[in-house]
């Protein structure tokens, strides 16, 4: 048996631009117009309509272009509906712009669990079964559309096994109301807290059973697929063993241990940390109903191709820095045989446009692309019968690419697609018996079960004992999020997520006094990664294509901060294995590093949960680690 309790610190989404809102209500009109920076403009609109009587009708809600959101802006919040309220009782227009100190006090919190896991393994290091329990201190109230127990179901479906064929698992998931800001979305919800009890747990098995922390992993994977896991979750098609693989090549592990026993001749303490993970995306009408919620996402899409051939793609999700709109016109392009130059793409900036029920749980790509991909589709096929008709061939012969109709074996037969949209629209001649005249459509996709991207990081790291400082050499990431529309957006989502990871790894951390009243509403106190501690990354791509896309995409947004957290503790205890001592909480702060290099371990941190861990039924802990048998 081997367990122990972790605590990943309480943190804050921190997006460069803060909430804000501007409402304008024409009351001569009886219309509103709301510029507001959220992930959910519809559903904005909905609780408008819902709670304060707004038409929907005659409401528009416009959000444009979004610095950051990160999970943080898929909530509704007070003021979002109070300013149309004023703007309406005033007759003008009322704008709200939070500042930061705000924003960390009450924007909402994320990521703080108290996690007990417990491994029960044989002699070969096999694992036969997990244990956990979860305690989430979710704050004061609610943050719709989620609950501030957010956190806590989130971890319970994925999060215990992991990438690892475990045949049986146990977990209990309990939330605790305080007077906290409450807890709220943001990337990798539940699923970081869970990722770090699970792969730094994982390296204490590696300990006991002294083999690497590699070998673990692979004995433990799972290797056929599909695959469901003991909660009943069904994994598709992944490449887990050989993700563990290739970060071990990467990393030189051989070259790795040599240069560290190196070091600390020479007294300097390199560490190793590995994370593997899975995430899940593409949350939809049919996964929610599968687990008998009636709150459900849903999106359309809107394609429109005009007489000249050129495109117009109108999503529901907006967009606060991930390139959806890159993303969507690529996808637009690629089933259209038309130069991406020749798209432009709406996401989400108005409610006027597609529907869409945020930009939330790694679904641009997979949902938003899903309904687009469909009614590109849809215009393929009248484009492909015109085309047929002008090229005096079937329509099985017919291909769309780089701009042109070509019919198979014979290319220099060709005709270009904006000259197939105008007879489309203006030479009946053209058409085939039957023709509906019109490029446009607007359509619907979903899934009745969510996609699973997979991945790993492992991070190298110095520490300095003296100072507690600890620096991240290098970070080797391997990411399989089936096929990518675009690689250079996929790597900016894999950067960026793992800074944020070491951000939470080793400084970021919001603080309660002994009062109440949080310590930590600026940035002079609560410190964010920057540019300057972003290391060297080495990223390689693995391809499993989802069968359950029509472009085998998988989602992938949130797996940097999902998995990079646990990598840095790994890492930072590796470092301290000299010293005996291992750290169960993050941050990994200079202070605790200091003492942990004296032999003095503190898990509870500056705060007493004794009382609230004996409040909930937990039994006592003890140094993080407990016999659940």
């Amino acid at each position: 048996m081997v367990s122990a309790l972790y605590h990943p610190g309480r943190v804050a989404a921190a997006p460069m631009e803060t909430r804000g809102c501007l409402a304008d209500y024409e009351w001569t009109e009886d219309r509103l117009k709301l510029w507001v920076s959220t992930q959910m403009p519809h559903y904005v609109k909905m609780c408008l309509s819902l709670f304060l009587g707004f038409d929907e009708s005659r409401s528009e809600i416009i959000s444009p272009d979004t610095g950051g959101g990160f999970g943080q802006k898929a909530h509704v919040f007070p003021e979002e509906m109070l300013m149309p309220l004023a703007s309406k009782h005033l007759k003008a227009p009322v704008k709200w712009v939070e500042d930061r100190r705000e924003n960390l006090l009450a924007g909402s919190h994320a990521h703080e669990q108290f996690v007990t896991i417990q491994y029960a393994a044989n002699a070969e290091g096999r694992i036969t079964g997990v244990r956990t329990h979860a305690l989430v201190d979710g704050g004061a109230y609610h943050m719709p559309p989620q609950t501030m127990a957010v956190e806590c179901w989130a971890t319970a479906a994925v999060t215990p096994t992991g990438v690892y064929d475990i045949p049986a698992a146990e977990y209990v998931y309990e939330g605790a109301v305080t007077n906290k800001c409450p807890m709220g979305a943001f990337r990798g919800v539940g699923y970081t807290a869970g990722t770090l009890a699970r792969e730094c747990l994982m390296d204490d098995l590696a300990r006991q059973m002294k083999v690497s922390p590699f070998e673990i992993r692979r004995q433990n994977v799972v290797r056929e697929f599909p695959w469901t896991n003991p909660q009943g979750v069904v994994y598709e098609e992944g490449s887990f063993l050989e993700v563990i693989n290739a970060l071990e090549e990467m990393v030189d592990y051989p070259a790795f241990l040599l240069r560290q026993e190196e070091a600390r001749k020479n007294g300097k303490y390199l560490g190793l940390g590995i994370s593997v993970f899975v995430e899940s995306s593409g949350e939809s009408t049919g996964m929610m109903q599968a687990h008998g919620a009636t709150d459900v996402f849903h999106d359309t899409a809107t394609v429109k191709m005009d007489s000249t051939g050129s495109v117009t793609v109108t999503s529901g999700l907006n967009s606060q820095g991930q390139g959806h709109q890159t993303t969507l016109a690529q996808v637009a392009a690629d089933v259209l045989g038309i130069p991406f130059e020749s798209i432009s793409v709406d996401a989400g900036t108005s409610t006027k446009g597609a529907y869409g029920s945020g930009t939330i749980g790694s679904r641009a790509a997979v949902i938003a692309g899903g309904c687009v991909n469909r009614a590109a589709h849809a215009i393929r096929e009248k484009l492909v019968a015109v085309a047929a008709n002008m090229l005096e061939s079937s329509e099985e012969d017919v291909v769309l690419e780089e701009g042109f109709a070509s019919v198979i074996g014979a290319p220099e037969s060709r005709v270009s697609i904006a000259d197939v949209a105008m007879a489309v629209y203006w030479d009946s001649s053209k058409w085939p018996a039957g023709f509906e005249p019109g490029l446009e459509f607007t359509k619907a996709w979903d899934t009745s079960r969510p996609m699973f991207s997979n991945g790993g990081h492992a991070l190298i790291v110095e520490l300095d004992p003296v100072t507690g400082f600890v620096t991240v050499e290098k970070v080797y990431s391997v990411e399989d999020c089936g096929v990518m529309i675009n690689p250079t957006i996929v790597e900016g989502q894999i950067r960026g997520g793992v800074i944020q990871g070491i951000g939470a790894g080793l400084f970021e951390q919001l603080v309660y006094d002994k009062s109440g009243n949080l310590s930590t509403t600026s940035f002079l106190d609560y410190q964010t990664p920057t540019m300057d501690i972003s290391p060297p990354f080495e990223i390689r791509h693995l391809e499993t294509p989802s069968k359950m896309t029509a472009s085998g995409v998988k989602g992938m947004g949130e797996s940097g901060l999902i998995a990079a957290p646990a990598a840095v503790l790994n890492a930072v205890n590796d470092a301290l294995s000299p010293f005996g001592s291992v750290l169960y909480e993050l941050p990994a702060t200079p202070e605790k590093i200091i003492r942990a290099t004296k032999g003095i371990v503190d898990l509870e941190g500056p705060q007493d949960w004794t009382e609230l861990w004996g409040r909930a039924g937990v039994p006592a802990l003890d140094r993080g680690a407990m016999d659940l048998a």
